[in-house]
Formats: structure tokens, sequence, C-alpha cells
């Protein structure tokens, strides 16, 4: 772990904000500790109705928000003083400090806090707690946090349309078996399963079009528009009988996630059929949509 990243949203109650110091602490199975939540030597919790943004230690998803006091460069609130992995964290809990007596008690309310972990290798974990969240001596000073989906990328690529062109005299042949794979980076592959097509006795079986609309989806966990998602789609194509008759091509692409605008591509293969004068040229043409669900 080496950043965290927090959004306390403050009720709108005229007792919601507070002076109190207030903690951020984790713990899991190496131990733990808590962070001071200040920012100038002084609450960040004073208005009421506020979403208060904080960053402790380096910003996680290149996300912006008021740095905590002494939280870089291995000062006291440096995440990095604790040796702790993502995968060893098991509780997370917001608490407020009430003084010794009940006039030094400044009640605190939020309606949500949501704490976002992160770390080098660009790994995520986040807590999430919403509702009335209520602090005070007569109420508790402590609320837990409850593990939820860290944020990802939806990925939609959708096959379109696959043309043929014979660039010879004669197509490479009439009786196709077409594959379609995409392979996602950190997520793995996924295929099309296209019907057999022979097009001997179509009305242009040398020069035709299919429209397989086939969706492929994927959810590439990650800092939506911090880290690029690698994809790579490849078409393998073979003309029956002829095991010679084969054509692949494959074109790798980048997407960030930043946005959800549906991007338009298409791949070429060239097949050459198994005697002179006899060529095609297959194109697929597909659509990728990345959408952020952050």
């Amino acid at each position: 772990m080496n950043g965290i990243y927090l959004e306390l949203k403050l009720g709108n109650g005229s007792w919601s904000d507070t002076k109190n110091p207030i903690y951020l602490g984790v713990y899991g199975r190496n131990g733990g500790r808590e962070f001071a939540l200040q920012v100038n030597n002084s609450s960040p919790f004073t208005t009421d109705g506020t979403v208060v943004k904080l960053i402790i230690g380096q910003p996680c998803c290149n996300k912006t928000g008021l740095q905590v006091d002494n939280s870089q460069s291995l000062k006291e609130n440096d995440p990095l003083l604790i040796p702790m992995n993502l995968s060893d964290i098991e509780f997370v809990y917001i608490r407020k400090y009430g003084g010794e007596t009940s006039g030094s008690d400044d009640w605190a309310e939020f309606s949500k806090i949501v704490v976002l972990f992160c770390d080098s290798a660009g790994k995520l974990l986040r807590f999430k707690k919403e509702g009335r969240i209520h602090f005070a001596k007569e109420a508790g000073q402590q609320h837990w946090l409850t593990i939820t989906e860290p944020p990802k990328c939806e990925i939609k690529i959708t096959l379109n349309k696959i043309v043929h062109d014979d660039i010879e005299k004669y197509p490479a042949g009439y009786d196709w078996d077409l594959n379609w794979v995409c392979f996602v980076g950190g997520v793995g592959a996924q295929w099309v399963t296209l019907p057999h097509y022979d097009t001997s006795g179509w009305s242009d079986p040398d020069d035709w079009e299919v429209y397989p609309n086939s969706m492929l989806t994927f959810y590439a966990e990650g800092c939506c528009g911090a880290y690029p998602v690698v994809i790579m789609c490849q078409s393998i194509e073979r003309d029956w009988p002829s095991a010679d008759d084969i054509g692949t091509n494959a074109i790798s692409l980048i997407a960030d996630c930043s946005n959800s605008n549906v991007l338009q591509y298409q791949v070429e293969t060239i097949i050459n059929g198994n005697s002179n004068n006899r060529k095609s040229k297959i194109t697929y043409f597909f659509s990728v949509q990345a959408t952020c669900l952050g």
C-alpha cells in the first residue's frame, strides 16, 4: 500500500461539521494503525453539506484532494511506514476523538464515506458506508466500513460486420470457417463463435458481407483513465477443404476508460488460395466502448 484516497460527505444538519480530530483506522493480518485526518493542523470537516476529498501518501487513480498533514516522504502519516499489502487489509473504520468532557465533544455527521487504497502495482481496494453516520459520546465515536467492489472498466467489443472481397480472378474459396478472438490485458480472452458460411450458392459468392453483431464484454479492474487497458483482436479464417487456405491477422488497441465513446476499428486478412488466381481479402469491422464503472 502506498496511497489512500478518502471522500467524506458531511450531513446537511447544523451539527454535522466538527472541529474534533478524526482518524482513519486500518488493520488486518499484519497489524495496522490510525491516520490523523488533519490539513494544516486543523479539521477539514468544518462546513456542513460539503464533500471533503483527502489524500494520504500517493494519489490513487490520479484523484485530487487535500494532502493530509505529514503523509508523504516517510513522515508520521505516510502509509509506507506500515508494510501492508492490500490483500492483508481486513477492517477499516473512521473514529472521532470527543475530548475528555461532554463540553469538548463536537458532534459530527456524514452521509457517505468512501476509502480507496492503492499500491504501486495498480491494485485497488475500496471500503464504503452510506446513511446517517453520526459521531457523539452518546451515540459512539467509531464507525466501521464495508468492503465494496473497486473501480473497474467495462469494455464492450462488438463485431459488427465481415466483408469478403476477391482480389484475384477468383476468391480463395467458398466454404468458410471464420473465428474472432479478443484478448484484454489482465482479464483473458473470449471468442465469438461464428456460423459456417458456404457462399457457393450466394447471389454474389465473390463479394459478400455478413452482420454477426456479436458482443464480447470484459471487466478490467483498475483506475479508470489512469492505467491503459491493452486490447488485441485477432481474425482467423480457413477455407475448407484445403488446410492451406488459412489467413490470420491481429490489431492491438489501447483503451484508457476515461470516457464511454464508441470507437470504430477494422482488421484485414489476406487469404491465398491453393492455386493460381485465387485470393481473398476478409475485413472485420468492429467497435470498442470502454466505460468507467467507478
